[in-house]
């Protein structure tokens, strides 16, 4: 079962195995091995929808930046970031259900990042619903800028066509 650990970075293969047991899978002698097929398996999905939708790699967001994001976590969490409409931004977290410890699915609206999004350390925001995620592993923008509503309506395709497909890893990979 161990053949996705060497695609897993030991930060993420540390961080999976602190989550065994807020997972409800202290009892499974393969969880480890489960969560790394999964994280691999939503990593390729983010990689290929945020590619299909003129998104690029970023090591980090600037919290002014007037445009949004759209990352991963260390944990397989879906964040994004919508543009600043109205000097507030939109913000979706989608846990996916493994995680016990933290909400599913967090939708807030006039939420502000309070420090830029950089790879290796947590998303924080000085308002909304979710204070904080686990550290970030991949940040993705828009190649293109775009008008923030429209940009926004394209962040909301892209956040739950991941949302579904990382549902859908989940009930393959892990044991309900």
């Amino acid at each position: 079962m161990g053949e996705y650990s060497h695609q897993v970075p030991e930060p993420v293969r540390s961080h999976l195995r602190a989550l065994v047991a807020p997972a409800g899978l202290a009892d499974n002698p393969e969880a480890q091995a489960l969560l790394e097929r999964g994280w691999v398996e939503k990593h390729d999905a983010f990689l290929r929808h945020t590619a299909e939708h003129d998104m690029v790699a970023a090591e980090w967001f600037h919290a002014q930046n007037p445009g949004g994001a759209l990352a991963m976590t260390y944990s397989g969490s879906v964040v994004s970031i919508g543009p600043i409409i109205e000097r507030k931004r939109g913000v979706a977290y989608a846990s996916i259900g493994i995680r016990k410890d933290v909400p599913q699915l967090s939708v807030s609206q006039g939420c502000a990042l309070e420090a830029d999004l950089k790879l290796g350390e947590p998303a924080r925001f000085s308002s909304g619903s979710i204070e904080r995620t686990s550290p970030l592993f991949a940040i993705a923008i828009f190649q293109t800028v775009l008008e923030a509503h429209a940009e926004n309506a394209a962040l909301v395709a892209v956040t739950e066509m991941l949302t579904e497909r990382f549902i859908q890893i989940n009930r393959e990979t892990i044991p309900g």
